[in-house]
């Protein structure tokens, strides 16, 4: 035998020949060289057992070589898939089909199963399995059915999964390169290239199922790179695997394939690709492993397996919107893998250098950066259950992130950036992670900066707008650290007014006649009553007296109207067949208007919640930018229009308006106080709105501006007084009460009491005491501090006074007995016994006149 026919034997053939291969040599012997006797034609094509000699022995028929036309051999018995005699059946307790037993007269096993069995080795549970493979394949045909398919493809996994179980690479070597494996490599490469290449969509199952099975077998925990020849480098191994990947990725796109890829268990394999490739770069992408390779080869298995990591993140992204996959992902640990790959990579781009001069190796750069985007598109569609918030907190991902939305080298990468937002604004709203932000001050800074320079980048400024408005809005630290900075103030009202004037810009070169006839200027005439008709104010007034108990609104935090990440900006679309071009171009201007409104809600819930903070409140007060361009939003913005974007703009104006003076600062002026009748004159209409929201928004602001004479005597020229008496009855507790901090002041101002009786106030604001909630402290200190008001002039009678007294003492009773530390409660018994001292010495004084 040559030495090259010597090369080329399989280490099988030198063990043992097969009774089966010799009949077959044997057969095909020449007649120049025969090796037995010659005999006369049999047109029987039989063999004869040996010892018989007569031909009425049992033959041992010679079975074709494995070659299978779909149709003769492959049948259907009803439902069930059959592979020559014997057939597939379904175990009711795993869902998999596995091959009938054949009887005792069945045919000899075909050369390929016997030859799985001898490479195999002498291990019995390997040798069976492989045999079982073996005896599978020829369900792997491509002309046969997809139910077909799809019964060998289930089995061939179950026992591939058997197979990596008990497979120890020190001993068995690569699971990829052994003979019966690359048999069954072969076999799942034609079916995939059938079902690619094929003119219909490829059938979903056929695709993750094939595509699995060679995922398994090249699982770098059964193929280490020890166990590899030094030829079989990464590039090769991710050559091998690429089109099953490939084939996934494409079924990852439709959303209706999402459940596949869990119910036939695709998610793990195609994680822990991921987790492998991704580090290839580290464990074997070094010169030194590759003998005479040099840097560029090295960056060439680098790349190959970033490129392999990120077919895989891609379709871990694409099939996690799926709430089941969510769940399944979390479970298999794909938020630690996934964090781990996005930390590794951004570190490698960061501390080397490598983004800030992308010229020395581009397309490695870019594989990083492709990568790092499909992998923050996972964790952003896994950050959407609330109950996965622990797991990102525990595993530090905001941390790993935030390098990926304010480093300045990564910020020429728009995808990268835009997902790394996505998923903080997600975690943000959760109050785990958004402690876990607050922990460095600094990080505000760092997401202004990002806004400085995505300005222009709607879906990116809004995100980041959004982080923001969560991170001041809960902490104090926070707002602290933010008053500290003044480029960080400086930038934020910077950009606010900008907005602001891009609006503005927006909204004048818009004609009315654009605009929907349903939401026409003047949808809110019908909402004031026609006996309370507001009368626009015609002059403006000098700043009054403050009265001696004032009621005020407290600055509050500003929350979003419905907990949720901005979703991504919708595409205008093309003109629709008959669409005019004037009415394509209205489209096109209502989108623009949409994006100015969502980013302006967005950044005027952040100035909001910032001047809640009393170092940070009356800086922003006295900037006249500021305050004139939140005086031109409520003054232009119709509330039909952009209600979201009003109401967070009269809450911002609240809240600064509370400050009357600034610690350090005698000059301190308030612009907002300045500016009180202008502001009220654009707001007063939506007192009697028919959204809840924006009459306590609206009530609150006239709260802080009622605590001067000047206003008080304006609202009462204008008949605010009267909405305010009509909403004393407001079904919404919170216009309640903000009302009644507007009747406050008025009680408090001896000039103005009158209106109490006018209005016939007294008897409600009994009703309104007696059916309080006596665990309402808050509310019940406010009442009692208008009665002790109206009391001081004088309002009550003795009878009354008897009656409120005793009605003081019962409600402070079961207040304390509802909870007996509670904060507010101090307050409530030292206003409480204020009012039953005053009511006492009221009566005391007409029992003595008597």
């Amino acid at each position: 035998m040559s030495a090259l026919a010597a090369k080329k034997r399989r280490p099988g053939d030198m063990v043992r020949e097969s009774r089966i291969q010799r009949v077959i040599k044997e057969a095909r012997a020449t007649l120049m060289n025969p090796t037995r006797p010659q005999t006369p034609k049999d047109d029987s094509r039989g063999f004869y057992v040996k010892g018989i000699s007569s031909r009425q022995g049992t033959p041992v028929t010679l079975q074709p070589l494995e070659k299978f036309d779909g149709n003769s051999t492959i049948q259907r018995l009803g439902n069930t898939p059959s592979v020559g005699e014997g057939k597939l059946k379904r175990d009711d307790k795993d869902g998999y089909w596995n091959l009938e037993s054949s009887t005792a007269g069945d045919r000899p096993p075909s050369p390929l199963v016997e030859e799985a069995a001898d490479e195999a080795g002498a291990d019995g549970e390997k040798s069976i399995l492989c045999v079982d493979i073996a005896r599978m394949l020829p369900l792997l045909d491509p002309g046969n059915s997809h139910d077909t398919h799809c019964a060998g493809l289930d089995k061939i996994n179950q026992l591939v999964d058997q197979l990596s179980a008990c497979w120890n690479p020190g001993s068995d070597g690569a699971m990829s390169r052994h003979p019966p494996v690359r048999r069954l490599l072969r076999s799942l490469r034609k079916l995939t290239e059938a079902v690619s290449t094929a003119a219909t969509a490829p059938p979903a199952r056929v695709g993750i199922l094939s595509s699995r099975a060679v995922l398994i077998t090249h699982d770098r925990r059964h193929n280490p790179p020890a166990s590899v020849p030094q030829e079989d480098d990464e590039a090769a191994f991710a050559a091998a695997v690429m089109p099953a990947v490939k084939l996934l990725y494409v079924l990852s796109k439709g959303q209706t394939n999402d459940p596949g890829f869990k119910a036939d268990h695709a998610l793990e394999p195609i994680l822990r690709l991921l987790e492998a490739h991704a580090h290839a770069a580290d464990n074997r992408a070094s010169p030194g492993e590759f003998p005479g390779a040099g840097k560029q080869s090295a960056a060439v298995h680098e790349k190959a397996g970033l490129d392999l990591a990120t077919l895989a993140a891609g379709i871990l992204k694409n099939v996690s919107n799926d709430t089941g996959v969510q769940q399944s992902l979390a479970t298999l640990g794909a938020i630690r893998v996934v964090t781990s790959v996005c930390g590794r990579q951004l570190d490698k781009l960061t501390q080397r250098g490598s983004a800030a001069n992308p010229g020395s190796n581009e397309p490695l750069l870019r594989s990083r950066i492709d990568l790092l985007i499909q992998a923050t598109g996972c964790l952003r569609n896994l950050s959407v259950p609330p109950e996965h918030a622990a797991l990102f907190t525990k595993l530090g991902t905001v941390s790993v992130l935030y390098p990926a939305c304010f480093k300045v080298p990564l910020h020429n990468f728009r995808d990268l950036v835009l997902n790394a937002s996505r998923v903080l604004a997600k975690l943000s709203h959760t109050d785990a992670c958004r402690v876990a932000l607050e922990r460095s001050p600094a990080n505000v800074g760092h997401l202004v900066e990002t806004l400085k320079l995505y300005n222009e980048q709607h879906a990116i400024a809004v995100r980041v707008l959004f982080t923001l408005g969560n991170l001041v809005q809960s902490s104090e630290v926070t707002r602290e650290a933010v008053a500290k900075s003044d480029k960080v103030v400086a930038a934020l009202v910077a950009l606010f007014v900008e907005y602001a004037d891009a609006d503005e810009a927006l909204t004048r070169s818009i004609d009315d006649s654009e605009w929907p006839p349903e939401i026409a200027d003047d949808a809110t005439d019908s909402c004031i009553p026609e006996q309370t008709a507001y009368i626009p104010a015609t002059t403006t007034t000098t700043t009054g007296t403050e009265s001696k108990r004032p009621g005020r609104a407290v600055p509050k935090p500003l929350t979003e109207a419905v907990a949720r990440d901005a979703g991504p900006p919708q595409p205008l679309g093309t003109p629709e067949e008959g669409e005019r071009p004037e009415e394509a171009a209205g489209r096109e201007r209502e989108g623009e208007v949409a994006e100015s409104d969502d980013r302006l809600v967005k950044a005027t819930r952040v100035v909001a919640n910032l001047a809640i903070s009393p170092a940070l409140g009356p800086l922003l007060a006295e900037d006249e930018r500021l305050v004139g361009a939140l005086m031109r939003l409520v003054q232009t913005k119709n509330v039909n229009r952009s209600e979201e974007l009003v109401l967070n703009a009269v809450c911002c104006i609240t809240n600064m308006s509370y400050y009357t003076h600034a610690d350090g600062k005698p000059s301190f002026v308030n612009q907002v106080l300045v500016n009180q009748v202008e502001i009220a004159d654009a707001i007063a209409m939506l007192l009697m709105h028919d959204h809840a929201d924006a009459v306590v928004e609206v009530a609150r602001a006239f709260g802080n501006f009622s605590r001067s004479n000047e206003m008080r005597l304006w609202m009462m020229e204008t008949r605010i007084d009267e909405a305010c008496a009509i909403l004393v009855d407001h079904s919404d507790h919170r216009v309640v009460v903000a009302v009644c901090g507007i009747l406050l002041n008025f009680s408090a101002d001896p000039d103005h009491v009158q209106l109490f009786a006018q209005h016939e106030l007294m008897p409600r604001l009994e009703e309104l005491l007696a059916v309080t909630d006596p665990s309402d402290f808050e509310f019940l200190c406010l009442l009692f501090k208008l009665y002790h008001n109206l009391t001081d002039h004088g309002l009550l009678s003795v009878p009354p006074a008897e009656d409120l007294r005793a009605q003081v003492l019962s409600v402070l009773a079961a207040a304390q007995a509802t909870a007996e530390e509670h904060p507010s409660l101090p307050e409530l018994h030292d206003v409480a016994a204020g009012l039953v001292e005053l009511l006492s010495s009221v009566i005391s004084a007409n029992s003595a006149d008597e």
